[in-house]
């Protein structure tokens, strides 16, 4: 009977005041991205709900016990990408809404994209038309993260062949994309760095003039996946052997 009574109380209340409108939570926070350990401020933008039993819940997704304050503010300890939750309670109805990522990274990772880095040589130096060109790819890493995906997409001249992997540390995936013709590595275990491999490819016969080799890494660390900047090469046409 009480809790009936205080429920009426409530209703008519909420017919003579305003603001007992459906709970609409909303949030934001800052920073987004950084160093581990992270601390992140929680800014509630929530309205609605009305005066009665109006309560918060912050789920920030890393496992740590959920809370109650109106807008906390949460230290991320361990490198990732998180999602955070506020819930929204009041007699008026149950609402939540989701929003990240929050990014936290190592201590010593540099800057996105240029974790890892790559070369590229030819043997011999300049090409000769219908003959093999040994291409050498390495990859070498610049920071401590762990890198826990790995693979290459490397561009060879219009028309020029692929003759596989002849030396070195050989990805175990290996493709030619059909619509760009460029040749698609990747690695199921990632090996350590520096890693170093070296692909055949041989130029049609009535090839000449400079051209451009073009490739890019591909990997994953504990946040969302990267790529280097484009590695251009030119190389030139030899004379007759």
């Amino acid at each position: 009977m009480r809790i009936w009574l205080a429920f009426s109380v409530a209703v008519l209340l909420c017919g003579l005041l305003t603001g007992c409108d459906t709970p609409v939570p909303d949030f934001s926070f800052a920073p987004a991205d950084g160093d581990a350990p992270l601390e992140v401020a929680f800014t509630n933008l929530s309205r609605g709900g009305g005066p009665f039993a109006l309560t918060y819940a912050w789920n920030f997704g890393d496992g740590s016990p959920s809370v109650t304050a109106f807008a906390p503010a949460h230290t991320y300890t361990v490198p990732g990408e998180y999602t955070v939750t506020l819930t929204m309670v009041s007699w008026l109805g149950t609402r939540g809404i989701e929003k990240g990522p929050v990014v936290v990274r190592e201590p010593d990772d540099p800057e996105p994209g240029t974790l890892l880095a790559l070369t590229r040589t030819f043997s011999p130096a300049a090409y000769q038309p219908g003959q093999p060109l040994d291409v050498t790819l390495r990859v070498e890493q610049n920071g401590k993260a762990v890198v826990t995906s790995l693979g290459l997409i490397e561009s060879a001249p219009e028309g020029w062949s692929f003759g596989g992997v002849v030396s070195g540390e050989a990805p175990p995936i290996i493709s030619t994309n059909p619509e760009t013709g460029a040749f698609e590595f990747a690695y199921v275990t990632v090996p350590a760095f520096p890693v170093t491999f070296t692909y055949r490819t041989t130029p049609p016969s009535d090839s000449s003039g400079d051209k451009g080799f073009q490739g890019r890494v591909l990997y994953r660390t504990t946040g969302a996946q990267q790529e280097t900047e484009e590695l251009v090469s030119v190389i030139s046409a030899g004379g007759a052997g």
